[in-house]
C-alpha cells in the first residue's frame, strides 16, 4: 500500500541537475535526478537496490501523466540515488515529445526501498525551472519557427529604362468579320446626273376588287430632304383576277404642276393593252416636280395590286 510522503522520512535534496552538455547542438533526451532514501525509522537506505517509478505530470500535482517510467538503482553509502529520467523502462508517453513550453510540469516519484514495485514512498514536486536545454532543442535557431505575417508593401522603386524593342511577332489569325456599318450620307450627284437611293415605297394599292378613285399627296422634297427637279419612280402591277381571260382595268396617274402622267392604264392579265408609253406591268417613270415638290397619285382600279417606289432623282 502506498503511503503519503509527509508520513515518511523521505528527503529530496535535489530534483534536477542540468549539466553543461545540454548546451551542445544535440541535447540528450534525459534529465538527471537525485534523491536521499530513508526508511520509516529515518535511517538511511544505503548500498541497497531501490525500485522507483517516475512520472511527469502536466498542469498540476494531480494532472495528466504525459510520461512515466520505472527504474531500479542502487543507493550509495549516503543513501543517495542518482538516475536519469528518460533512460528507464517506459510505462507510457514519449519523453522526447514533451512540450516543455506548455507547463507547469510536476515530477512524481514512487519508491520501493526493497527494490521491488511495491511503492510505499510517494512525492510530487513542481518543476520550477523548465529543463531549458530540452526546451531549447526546438525553440532555438536550429529549427525554423512558423512563418510570420506578410509585411507592409514597400514604396515603389524608380521606373527603369525602356528595354530594346523585341523582334516582330508572327501574324495573328484573321478575326471574324464585323457587323455591317450604318448607311453613309447620300452623295452629291456629279455633273447633273441622277442620284440613286435605296428604293422607298411612296404609293401602294393592294387587292382592290372595285373602283377605288382615291388619291394621295406625296411631298418628295420632305421625303428626300431637299428640293429636286425630277424624281425617278419604279412601278409594278400584279393582276389578282385569278384568270388572264377576265378583263382587268387599271388607271394610276401621277399629277404635278397641273400635268398628269399615266403610270399604268388599261391592261389585262399580265399583258399591256395600253397605247400609252407608260402602260405595262412594271417600269420606270421620270416625273418633273414643280416648286412645291408634291405629286398627287390617283387611281381607278379593279382586281390589281399596285406599288410605286422612288429609286432616284435629279437635282
Amino acid at each position: 500500500m502506498k503511503k503519503n510522503s509527509s508520513l515518511l522520512s523521505f528527503f529530496l535534496f535535489s530534483v534536477i541537475v542540468l549539466s553543461s552538455q545540454f548546451a551542445n547542438a544535440q541535447a540528450p533526451e534525459k534529465m538527471s535526478y537525485q534523491a536521499v532514501i530513508r526508511n520509516n525509522s529515518n535511517a538511511l537506505i544505503i548500498n541497497s537496490v531501490v525500485g522507483m517509478q517516475i512520472s511527469i505530470l502536466q498542469g498540476s500535482s494531480t494532472g495528466t501523466i504525459v510520461y512515466s517510467e520505472t527504474q531500479n538503482t542502487i543507493s550509495n553509502a549516503n543513501g543517495l540515488v542518482s538516475i536519469q529520467i528518460g533512460g528507464g523502462t517506459l510505462v507510457s508517453g514519449n519523453f522526447s515529445t514533451i512540450d516543455w513550453a506548455n507547463g507547469p510540469y510536476f515530477i512524481k516519484t514512487e519508491t520501493d526501498p526493497t527494490g521491488g514495485t511495491t511503492y510505499t514512498i510517494t512525492s510530487t514536486t513542481q518543476l520550477l525551472s523548465v529543463p531549458f536545454a530540452l526546451y531549447a532543442k526546438t525553440s532555438g535557431s536550429s529549427t525554423p519557427g512558423p512563418q510570420g505575417p506578410i509585411g507592409l508593401t514597400g514604396p515603389a522603386g524608380p521606373t527603369g529604362a525602356d528595354g530594346a524593342q523585341g523582334p516582330q511577332g508572327p501574324q495573328g489569325v484573321q478575326g471574324i468579320q464585323g457587323p455591317q456599318g450604318i448607311q453613309g450620307p447620300q452623295g452629291v450627284a456629279a455633273n447633273g446626273g441622277p442620284t440613286f437611293i435605296v428604293p422607298e415605297l411612296v404609293y401602294q394599292i393592294q387587292a382592290c376588287y372595285s373602283t377605288n378613285n382615291s388619291s394621295v399627296n406625296v411631298d418628295f422634297d420632305t421625303l428626300i430632304g431637299q428640293h429636286v427637279n425630277t424624281v425617278i419612280l419604279y412601278y409594278e402591277s400584279l393582276c389578282t383576277s385569278g384568270s388572264a381571260s377576265i378583263p382587268v382595268s387599271c388607271d394610276v396617274n401621277a399629277t404635278t404642276n397641273g400635268i398628269s402622267y399615266d403610270i399604268i392604264r388599261n391592261f389585262q392579265g399580265s399583258s399591256s393593252n395600253s397605247p400609252y408609253p407608260y402602260g405595262g406591268d412594271s417600269g420606270q417613270l421620270f416625273i418633273p416636280l414643280d416648286a412645291t415638290g408634291i405629286v398627287t397619285f390617283s387611281n381607278a382600279i379593279i382586281r390589281s395590286d399596285i406599288t410605286v417606289k422612288i429609286i432616284g432623282y435629279f437635282l
